[in-house]
């Protein structure tokens, strides 16, 4: 497991994996440079991105970068935190620690299946493949806004964080491709750090009508477009919410 640190610059470091033992002592090395501090940014960011199983990897495909999560950082009271193939424990414990305010997980890329597009895979660490249940108590006590599950079938898990009150629970209902799901993620995340007006609904329609711009097909003579992502929004106080998907 590697661990990616982005700060107020955006760009994002790979930091030798020594847990969260490791990054703590780094925050305290910090505090000595610069001083004790009770601020905290504003949005907290913890990205995560998933290993698939040996069998569903496939040593010749070479995936699309998933998502530009770290993209998220140049937009000011911003930090991101990437974490790449830990553990649950792990991924418990860094969540305990940081409380990140934004969670995005990415499921595993295959291209055994679909040389061209690739697969986005269910939510897998280390091999194993994260239940619902063990995924909720990992989140839990975090001061969660918007969680985005880039990874198949996550419908369950999206509605039972919506009805525990995290105000924006972004899942695909439809397995996506993993084309598509790229290209999503990345205009998704490149209009949220354009500057700090454009709000998570203005990002997640225009990523949307970006991806059927560029990936929707004529088949037959009839336009057909790419599953797309639902987001299930709304305030903490009202669990049912709505939910927003093109028709």
């Amino acid at each position: 497991m590697s661990t990616e640190l982005a700060g107020p610059s955006g760009q994002a470091s790979d930091q030798p994996n020594n847990g969260a033992a490791g990054m703590e002592v780094d925050a305290q090395a910090a505090q000595q440079q610069t001083g004790p501090t009770t601020d905290q940014p504003s949005i907290r960011v913890l990205a995560l991105y998933c290993t698939g199983s040996s069998d569903d990897t496939d040593p010749g495909f070479d995936p699309l970068e998933t998502s530009n999560a770290s993209l998220l950082a140049a937009r000011s009271g911003v930090e991101v935190e990437v974490m790449r193939g830990p553990s649950l424990d792990e991924f418990a414990a860094r969540v305990e620690a940081y409380r990140p305010t934004f969670v995005y997980m990415s499921g595993p890329y295959s291209g055994l299946v679909d040389s061209i597009k690739g697969t986005t895979g269910p939510l897998t660490l280390q091999g194993k493949q994260v239940a619902p249940g063990e995924l909720l108590t990992a989140l839990e006590g975090a001061p969660l806004e918007t969680v985005y599950l880039d990874a198949a079938g996550q419908e369950k898990v999206a509605e039972l964080l919506r009805s525990r009150g995290v105000p924006n629970v972004m899942f695909w209902s439809e397995d996506p491709s993993g084309l598509v799901a790229a290209h999503f993620s990345s205009i998704f995340f490149s209009m949220m750090a354009l500057e700090s007006s454009v709000t998570l609904l203005e990002a997640y329609a225009l990523a949307l009508f970006s991806t059927q711009a560029h990936l929707g097909a004529k088949v037959d003579g009839k336009l057909t477009m790419p599953n797309m992502p639902d987001l299930l929004t709304g305030p903490r106080d009202d669990p049912d919410g709505v939910t927003l998907a093109l028709p």
